[in-house]
C-alpha cells in the first residue's frame, strides 16, 4: 500500500464518514467516550450497548470478518479506514469492543465449527458481551506464571482461581479464560483456553475503583466453576496460541485511529494554552514539546498503515503489534505530561468551578500512566521487539 488509497477505498471512507455523522448526530453517545464511574455507570453501559447495536445494524461490526461468520468480508484496509473515521468522529468503542476486536478473531481462528456457530453471531451483534480473562494478581506481564487451574472431571472442566484487571467484567456474559491444565517446563505449554459462561455458579465479580475514579476494571473469583468439556478453545495445552492471537489483535487493531485522538487532544491543548504561553524561552519550549508530541502521534499512524498493508496480504498481527503498542503508550504519556505542565496548577483540579474542561486533562494524565502496563508492560514489549523483530540475542 502506498501513501494514497484506491478510489474504492475512498468511496468506502466517504460512506463510513456519512454513516458515522448521521449515527452520532443525536449526541446521546457523548457519555460513552470515557470510562464510567459510579455516578454514570448505568447510563454509560446503555449507551455503549446501543452503539454495539447500531454498528451491527449498519454493517460495520466485524468488517473484515468472513461473511460465513456474520462479517462483511471487507478488507483489512477498509477496517482500518472505518476505525480512523470513528476516532475522528468521536465514536465510542461499544461495550463489546474487546469481543469484536480480539476475542472474536481468536474464536474464528481456533474454535470448532459448533463454537463459531453458537457464539459468533451473538458476539458480533453485541447481544452477548465478552471479557478477557488473562491477568492474575501474580501473573500480569509474566502471563505464563498464571495459577488458575482447570481439571477435567467427567464431561466438565472444573475451574478454580482468580483473574484481575478485566475490562468491564461486570457487564460480561462470556469470558475467554486462560487456565493451567498441566505443570510443564516451559510453563506456557501447560495452559489451555476456555470459553466461560459468566452466569455459571461459583463466579464472583468485583469492580475495581481506580486512581482516576473510574470503574472500568474488575476482578473475578472462580470457585469450583463447572463448564462443559466442549468449551475448550483449541486443543488442551494450546491456550498460548489463542492468547497470542488475541493479544496480537489487542495491541494492534485496538490502537487504530488513536493517533487522531491524540492529534485532536493536542489541538485542544494548543488552543487552551495560547493565552498562557508567553513569547520567549517558555513559548519556545512549549512549541518544541508540542512538535515532538505531534510527531509521536503521527508516527503511530504511519506504523498502523505500514503493518496494515502486510496484514491485508493475509498475515495475522504478529510481534510488530508490540511496536505499535509501545509507540502509542509513549506518545500518549508525552501528550498528557505536556498538558499538565503547560496548564499549570489548575490542570490538576479534577472538579469544581476552577477545573479546566471538567478536569479532563488530569484524568487523561492519570489514565496514561496505566498504558505502560496494560497489555504487557513496556519493558516486556521492548523485549519482544528486540528478540522477534530486531533479532537481538536473549541475555
Amino acid at each position: 500500500m502506498g501513501p494514497y488509497f484506491t478510489e474504492e477505498e475512498e468511496q468506502f471512507r466517504a460512506k463510513a464518514r456519512a454513516w458515522l455523522e448521521s449515527s452520532l448526530a443525536d449526541g446521546r453517545f457523548k457519555i460513552a467516550l470515557d470510562e464510567p464511574d459510579e455516578r454514570n455507570e448505568t447510563e454509560w453501559a446503555a449507551a455503549q450497548r446501543e452503539w454495539d447495536r447500531r454498528l451491527f445494524q449498519g454493517g460495520y461490526a466485524g468488517l473484515a470478518w468472513p461473511k460465513e461468520y456474520g462479517g462483511r468480508g471487507a478488507t483489512v484496509i477498509e477496517q482500518f479506514i472505518f476505525a480512523e473515521e470513528a476516532a475522528r468522529a468521536g465514536a465510542p468503542g461499544g461495550l463489546n469492543n474487546m469481543g469484536r476486536s480480539l476475542i472474536g478473531p481468536a474464536i474464528v481462528r481456533h474454535g470448532t465449527d459448533e463454537q463459531k456457530k453458537r457464539l459468533l453471531p451473538k458476539l458480533l451483534s453485541g447481544e452477548e458481551v465478552w471479557a478477557q480473562g488473562f491477568s492474575e494478581p501474580n501473573a500480569g506481564s509474566d502471563l505464563a506464571s498464571l495459577t488458575t487451574r482447570a481439571e477435567l472431571v467427567g464431561d466438565e472442566w472444573v475451574i478454580n482461581g482468580q483473574k484481575i484487571w478485566t475490562s468491564h467484567g461486570h457487564h460480561a456474559d462470556w469470558m475467554l479464560l486462560l487456565a493451567r491444565t498441566e505443570k510443564t517446563d516451559p510453563p506456557y505449554k501447560g495452559i489451555s483456553a476456555f470459553l466461560v459462561d459468566m452466569r455459571s455458579p461459583g463466579i464472583t465479580v468485583r469492580p475495581i475503583r481506580q486512581l482516576n475514579g473510574k470503574t472500568g476494571f474488575c476482578e473475578e473469583f472462580f470457585d469450583n466453576v463447572r463448564i462443559p468439556k466442549a468449551n475448550l478453545l483449541g486443543t488442551i495445552n494450546s491456550g498460548w496460541n489463542a492468547a497470542m492471537t488475541a493479544l496480537g489483535y489487542e495491541r494492534s487493531v485496538l490502537n487504530v485511529g488513536r493517533h487522531l485522538v491524540m492529534i485532536q487532544f493536542l489541538g485542544r491543548l494548543a488552543k487552551k494554552a495560547g493565552n498562557r504561553i508567553k513569547a520567549g524561552e517558555q513559548g519556545t519550549l512549549f512549541l518544541e514539546r508540542l512538535g515532538r508530541a505531534y510527531a509521536a502521534a503521527w508516527s503511530l499512524g504511519c506504523l498502523q498503515y505500514t503493518y496494515a498493508s502486510r496484514w491485508a496480504q493475509g498475515a495475522p498481527p504478529g510481534p510488530e503489534s508490540s511496536l505499535m503498542r509501545v509507540t502509542w503508550a509513549l506518545a500518549l504519556q508525552e501528550c498528557t505530561e505536556l498538558a499538565v505542565d503547560v496548564l499549570g496548577p489548575r490542570a490538576q483540579i479534577s472538579c469544581g468551578p476552577e477545573a479546566i474542561d471538567d478536569g479532563d486533562w488530569l484524568l487523561q494524565y492519570y489514565s496514561s500512566r496505566g498504558r505502560g502496563i496494560s497489555s504487557g508492560t513496556l519493558e516486556i514489549q521492548r523485549n519482544v521487539i528486540a528478540e522477534r523483530i530486531l533479532g537481538l540475542p536473549r541475555r
